[in-house]
């Protein structure tokens, strides 16, 4: 099942996702699974501003 979550409380949702898909004006920027995303704070930051 596929879901489009959009939210900016990522620690939250990191923890009932496996799969993690970060879009900037239609293109993706980082697309990889959870523990990928919680590892690269920097995109955390460019892409979420958190």
């Amino acid at each position: 099942m596929g879901s489009v979550i959009v939210d900016k409380n990522w620690k939250q949702l990191t923890q009932i996702t496996e799969r993690n898909v970060i879009l900037l004006k239609g293109r993706i920027v980082f697309e990889g699974s959870s523990d990928a995303l919680r590892a690269q704070p920097g995109l955390l930051e460019q892409y979420l501003g958190v």
